[in-house]
């Protein structure tokens, strides 16, 4: 697990409260540690309802059922990408590169991400079943296994990258229907057969997909991305260098390496190169079937790349489409993109005999050998100067810079700030990319073999044979040199779960009050200032600090119970009470400067305790007459601070309140649940008088009460929580979420939940 990364702060978390809740049998469809309880299975987080995450589950705990996942996941992807590139005759040489080159295109903080992993198998198990549709009569097979796959994919993967993945598919499909001229009553069977997969897989997935299409008006999503947001998470110039290094690499001030385009430099010229072989079958009447194959597959890789790129007209117009339009990461194209290059660049692989007569190849590669001269010998050069020459280098790049562009094209600052800009920029080049980590030195090596095997095969010194023989060493290579890089940036084990300083003292409330983790981050400015990329040890000291302030779904592994927390389904009603008071992660990832926030935060204390909010973990000091400082503590090597404040006229979870309150606060009579667990109370109340039974839980669709076996409906209480109306008398309550279509049922009558 990479520190700071989704799968560490977010994934991980989630599988720990799902495998605690198969293994002790309670539901997982109610959680009750973040947002004042949420139904997490709503989001796909964790694919709670995929069979083998059950599984997985049942018998592992959770570190180990999430590697086993991720490695099944892994190995699936290289399976099926092994499978679609010999279904298109592709020589096995050829395939094994093609399964390799797909995965190292991700840089580890996707690949490790559970929901992306889970669904990389699914457009090259597509493009098998398709080309089988193609070419083979008995048809009914693929049909099943892809629209099998497609389901599973959507109960536990990447909404929009399955999405993606069909429609790349069928415009696959069509393309071939085009250039081989099908007639039209082929071309109509393939469609109908491809169409099957689709309504098969969401069949198989509405136990899925129909509880998210209900909750999703309850949302911050229920509307579509405009068009400003999503051109934020494109593909922009800079990133195009990841074309020829992989992207753990972090190239300061050029690209954040997180966009997958890279295939290896080498693979990347034969896919191009076969783009160009590929262009002629528009001109030529008789062609090869696998150039027809190919050629379509290039026209849906232009699609895939052209939409995700910065400013694209194409994913304008689709921006406009339903559907389409609820995406806000239009890169995503290209997780599914660099598998259609890939199949690219093994058909130049096989056909490096007709590459070598390509000017486009051959161009290509003196292009690639310049830019990897330029590359390499910058690095080099900054290396060697070190920090005495890179002052000097500076400065030298200060002063052409202050001849020419100074005071121009909005340059007007001090020209010590840009002298000092050039001398820091110098200094991350030589840190993030020093030839001592292995990580940086071998893929650098890869990528300078590259460009001369291309040069001395375009310029005819290399038969193609022994090219071939090389390509595929040197891509084996790379595999290992990349893996190599991204092995380096783990979290060691024992840190998964790092301590709660505060633990004890918010657990002899945990049952009755929830915590608030409060501008955490602000712990670390002074020892761990903003910068381009932590180091390994900052990163581990910032998740230790996050695992301690509670940031984030951390908090789920110590079983503490936050008003906060994260979720892409955030409810809009608790959205907007947490931006009240400052919200960490709720309110969309801090809003407003920390003064500001905090200033938030104090004027509205009473929104926190009715939230039941009791105590605060702190990045700051808070200074209010209304906050009780209960302890402090410094976080990591670091020695970062954090403060415990109690806030102590803070509403507990449930509580008896005036009858028919709206506005609701504690009476002086006290109350204690019979029994507790995900998502079920059970009360007995006594009463001479009718009265409200508060449950602070939050009053989203699929709770259901029972009034001495009587089903009756919670009011909404407090904004956001649930009032029942008791009359006088004793009585038993049974508050029970039973999921938006009721699967509690379901899920008992398995026997996976026992109580």
């Amino acid at each position: 697990m990479p520190p700071g990364t989704d799968i560490a702060v977010y994934y991980y978390p989630a599988f720990h409260f799902y495998v605690d809740a198969v293994q002790s049998g309670q539901s997982f469809l109610w959680n009750p540690h973040l947002f004042s309880g949420f139904p997490m299975y709503v989001s796909q987080s964790a694919g709670f309802f995929d069979p083998l995450n059950l599984l997985l589950a049942t018998f592992f705990a959770s570190p180990y059922m999430l590697e086993l996942r991720l490695i099944i996941d892994v190995l699936l992807a290289l399976g099926c990408s092994y499978a679609a590139a010999r279904a298109l005759s592709l020589s096995r040489r050829a395939s094994i590169l093609t399964a390799l080159s797909y995965i190292i295109a991700f840089e580890w903080f996707y690949l490790s991400n559970p929901l992306t992993a889970n669904t990389l198998f699914l457009l090259p198990l597509l493009m098998w079943c398709c080309a089988h549709l193609l070419t083979d009569e008995r048809t009914l097979r693929y049909v099943l296994i892809g629209g099998g796959g497609l389901g599973w994919a959507l109960l536990c993967g990447y909404t929009q990258i399955v999405f993606y993945a069909v429609v790349l598919s069928g415009i696959y499909l069509t393309a071939y229907a085009f250039l081989a001229r099908l007639r039209l009553k082929r071309f109509f069977g393939i469609v109908v057969r491809y169409a099957l997969i689709v309504v098969l897989g969401a069949l198989l997935a509405l136990p899925q997909l129909l509880p998210t299409a209900l909750f999703l008006p309850e949302t911050s999503r229920a509307g579509a991305s405009s068009y400003e947001q999503v051109t934020l998470k494109v593909i922009a110039p800079g990133d195009l260098l990841l074309a020829l290094v992989p992207p753990h690499f972090y190239v300061p001030y050029i690209t954040p390496g997180r966009k997958a385009l890279f295939v290896g430099a080498l693979w990347m010229l034969l896919a191009v190169g076969a783009l160009a072989l590929t262009a002629k079958v528009w001109r030529r009447k008789e062609h090869r079937a696998q150039e027809q194959h190919i050629a379509a597959i290039g026209i849906a890789f232009l699609f895939a790349f052209i939409a995700a790129v910065q400013y694209s007209p194409l994913y304008y117009l689709l921006n406009q489409l339903p559907v389409f339009s609820l995406f806000r990461f239009p890169f995503r194209f290209m997780f599914l993109g660099v598998f259609l290059l890939s199949l690219l660049a093994a058909y130049g692989f096989d056909r490096a005999e007709h590459l070598v007569h390509s000017r486009v190849f051959r161009w290509g590669a003196y292009m690639l050998a310049v830019i990897t001269t330029f590359f390499i010998g910058g690095i080099t050069v900054i290396q060697v100067l070190g920090t005495t020459g890179g002052a000097w280098l500076a400065t030298l790049l200060s002063n052409v810079f202050a001849a020419t562009v100074q005071g121009r094209f909005g340059f007007t600052k001090d020209p010590a700030s840009y002298a000092h800009a050039f001398e820091q920029g110098l200094a991350a080049y030589r840190e993030l990319l020093s030839f001592a980590n292995p990580g940086i030195l071998l893929p650098l090596l890869c990528l300078a073999v590259s460009a001369l095997l291309a040069v001395l095969f375009a310029r005819g010194h290399l038969q193609v044979n022994r090219f071939q023989f090389s390509a595929f060493v040197l891509g084996l290579c790379t595999f290992v040199a990349v893996a190599v890089g991204g092995w380096k940036g783990f979290i060691p084990s024992e840190l998964y779960g790092s301590p709660n300083p505060f633990q004890e003292i918010i657990a002899q409330d945990a049952q009755r009050y929830r915590f608030y983790p409060f501008l955490i981050g602000e712990a670390a400015k002074d020892d761990i200032p903003p910068q381009y990329k932590l180091s390994l040890d900052e990163a581990i000291a910032t998740h230790e600090l996050a695992s301690a302030g509670g940031v984030s779904n951390l908090h789920f592994i110590h079983d503490l119970n936050s008003v906060d927390g994260y979720d892409q389904f955030e409810p809009s009603e608790t959205l907007a009470a947490m931006d009240k008071i400052g919200g960490e992660l709720g309110a969309g990832y801090g809003a407003g400067t920390p003064e500001e926030r905090t200033s938030r935060l104090l004027k509205h204390l009473d929104t926190l305790g009715m939230m039941s909010g009791k105590y605060i973990i702190s990045g700051v000091p808070l200074e209010s007459d209304e906050l009780i400082l209960v302890a402090t503590s410094s976080v990591s090597a670091y020695r970062m601070t954090l403060y415990l404040y109690e806030y102590p006229d803070a509403s507990p979870r449930y509580f008896l309140a005036e009858h028919g309150c709206t506005s609701c606060t504690p009476t002086d009579t006290a109350i204690a649940p019979e029994r507790m667990e995900n998502g079920r109370f059970e009360f007995i109340v006594s009463t001479l008088k009718p009265i409200t039974l508060v449950l602070s839980e939050t009053n989203l669709p699929g709770w259901r009460v029972t009034l001495d076996g009587n089903v009756l409906s919670p009011r909404l209480v407090n904004e956001l929580y649930m009032g029942i109306d008791i009359p006088r008398g004793e009585h038993r309550i049974t508050v029970e979420y039973y999921g938006m279509l009721g699967e509690l049922s379901v899920l008992r009558a398995l026997g996976i939940v026992h109580h």
